[in-house]
């Protein structure tokens, strides 16, 4: 098995690593699609926050289905990107240079599985910024405390983007570190 194909592999297992973290969201799934149930109920009394709340419980589990699947076909397109950014898909490489191009490869890999851990979480901070509104009486520190995970979120989301679109100039530097 050489590189190129088990960077599509690596890909590929992280789509069914994806699909196990749309599971996780599937309780919300369910819970949003039995709002549904309610909200077509003529009798029922609705507030009108309830269809933001309805669309923040369906999203993580449809986006991280989508990403899966876009990663399980595309898996070969990305391999392509990445190579792209190094010469480890060619043959013949010296032991640095093969190296060099394992770390890009598995730099650009992990800012995927940061994107995708962090992107669904998003959509989960989307009913406390709802609820920091005065109407909805959220206390000062709650709204802080909100805010500051939505800030670490992006965090993780430069983070993530970083390592997938920088991996090149990331192992760069580590080869620099190392000859010190």
């Amino acid at each position: 098995m050489n590189i190129k194909s088990m960077t599509s592999l690596a890909i590929r297992i992280l789509a069914v690593y994806v699909i196990v973290q749309a599971l996780k969201n599937l309780p919300m799934f369910v819970s949003s699609s039995q709002m549904i149930v309610q909200l077509r109920d003529p009798f029922a009394v609705h507030d009108g926050l309830n269809l933001p709340f309805l669309i923040a419980g369906f999203v993580p589990f449809l986006v991280l289905l989508g990403v899966a699947l876009f990663l399980w076909i595309k898996a070969e397109a990305f391999v392509t990107f990445i190579g792209k950014k190094t010469t480890i898909f060619q043959e013949e490489l010296s032991n640095e240079q093969f190296s060099s191009g394992l770390q890009i490869t598995a730099f650009s890999v992990v800012g995927l599985i940061v994107l995708v851990n962090t992107v669904p979480q998003l959509f989960n901070v989307i009913p406390s910024w709802l609820l920091t509104r005065d109407q909805y009486g959220m206390n000062d520190l709650a709204k802080t405390q909100t805010t500051i995970y939505t800030i670490g979120l992006i965090v993780q989301m430069a983070i993530g983007f970083y390592l997938f679109f920088g991996s090149k100039g990331l192992a760069g530097i580590l080869k620099k570190v190392r000859d010190l």
